[in-house]
């Protein structure tokens, strides 16, 4: 069959948009693609060539125990404290994904009542250590039971066998971004098990490499829908918004509508004229017509006797709902 037949008028207008469409939205896909990639084999080479700070690049507060080696410190953390449980996720390497695609995250968030203090975090290989202006806080990793990270910021909870409330640390992007990857292969460390995260982390680029988005595959002008067809989808998507819009977004132009008939209803119904058509006679000459009374109109009543304007009410909320 030859699809390329009919390329002319409504019909290759119609394939030409449809194609610069396809082609924009693999261009975006590919970007975020490529972004992943690049994301997780920058940690996958970080995980295989990282080694522990020196000791003089602790910060002065910091008393490292016997054997205790360092691997992050970051400033401008805020320590967070949540009043109720949140949902948390079992330690371990695949807790942790460079591009969030999977792993121990959730869509959270915290707001200022939740801040106690500000200050720097340290990651080690026994413990997550925050140094605030009033409060200094330690998580070993040897009573941590659970931890969360946040899909929207950077934040991270973490839950300790000796601690009733669940807290954690909220960083910029890039600071959350290396304090997740450096918790991650600190715990590793501890676990004696740096080759599985670093395995986990070849796992995770070799899947992602797998996703790369495929081409769209070309329209041509005779796959175009029937004028009829292209009109009614033109009025659907104009009514009620592209497909998968939300419910108001759908709800907003039935309620124009709906307006719009109820105001043709009541403004253009007609007005005092005579029942049969005929115009008012005229009066005697030299004698004043006597004041016509004016008729106060009746809502107009559909088919089941119901006023024209709730009928027009409920058929919106129908549509709504």
């Amino acid at each position: 069959m030859n699809l390329g037949a009919g390329g002319t008028g409504r019909r290759q207008r119609w394939a030409d948009r449809q194609n610069a469409r396809l082609r924009q939205e693999h261009e975006a896909s590919l970007r975020r693609w490529q972004s992943e990639a690049e994301l997780n084999e920058h940690y996958h080479a970080l995980a295989i060539g990282a080694r522990p700070l020196g000791p003089d690049q602790a910060p002065a507060r910091l008393g490292l125990g016997e054997g205790e080696e360092l691997y992050w410190t970051g400033s401008g953390a805020v320590l967070v404290e949540c009043a109720e449980p949140v949902r948390m996720f079992r330690p371990g390497h695949t807790a942790y994904s460079p591009a969030r695609r999977g792993g121990a995250y959730a869509p959270l968030y915290y707001d200022a009542d939740a801040s106690r203090d500000r200050g720097r975090v340290v990651v080690t290989d026994q413990r997550v250590l925050f140094i605030g202006g009033h409060i200094d806080r330690t998580w070993p990793y040897a009573a941590l039971t659970g931890l969360v990270h946040s899909h929207r910021g950077a934040m991270t909870l973490m839950r300790v066998s000796h601690r009733q409330a669940d807290s954690g640390l909220a960083l910029d992007q890039r600071s959350g971004d290396e304090f997740r990857f450096y918790l991650s292969l600190a715990m590793a460390a501890a676990r004696g098990d740096r080759p599985g995260f670093v395995a986990h982390l070849a796992k995770t680029v070799a899947g992602h490499l797998g996703e790369r988005p495929a081409p769209p595959r070309h329209v041509w002008p005779r796959q175009a829908p029937a004028a009829a067809t292209a009109a009614a989808t033109w009025l659907r998507r104009s009514c009620f918004g592209p497909p998968g819009a939300t419910t108001a977004r759908q709800a907003v132009p039935v309620l124009i509508m709906a307006m719009i008939a109820l105001w043709a209803g009541v403004v253009l119904m007609p007005g005092a004229a005579d029942p049969a058509g005929r115009p008012a006679p005229a009066a005697a000459a030299g004698t004043p017509a006597p004041p016509r009374p004016h008729p106060r109109p009746h809502p107009r009543r559909d088919g089941a006797g119901r006023p024209v304007a709730q009928a027009l009410a409920e058929a919106v909320t129908g549509a709504v709902a």
